[in-house]
Parts: structure tokens; sequence; C-alpha cells
């Protein structure tokens, strides 16, 4: 997954984001789930967008809740 830089997952069956921790993707689609989602997320230190947000402004948001 070396090539890989957006991911479009919304309407996927997800048990995990785990494997992404350590890829360096760029920008995720996702139905984000919080108690699941954030921890392997915020390890994504390529991560620039979230749902078509910059990831800096995403997480402000949802700490803002």
């Amino acid at each position: 997954m070396s090539t890989l830089r957006i991911l479009d997952c919304t309407g996927c069956f997800i048990d995990s984001l785990e494997p992404l921790a350590r890829t360096s993707i760029q920008e995720l689609f996702i139905d984000f789930q919080p108690e699941r989602d954030t921890a392997p997320l915020k390890r994504i230190v390529s991560l620039r967008k979230i749902n078509g947000v910059p990831a800096v402004q995403f997480w402000s948001k949802l700490n803002q809740k």
C-alpha cells in the first residue's frame, strides 16, 4: 500500500483502521467512529484530509463536541 494516497471507505464494513496506521495515505473518506478510528488515524503522519476536510480542522471540530 505504499502508493495508496486516497482511500474512500464510506459505506464499507470496517473492524479496524490499524492496517492504515503504517501507510502514507494522504486523504481518507470514512464513516468516522471516534472510539474505533481516533487512535489509528492520529498515527498516520501523512494524513492531510479526512472526509474532505483538512485533518487539523477535522480534529479541531471533533474536540469542540
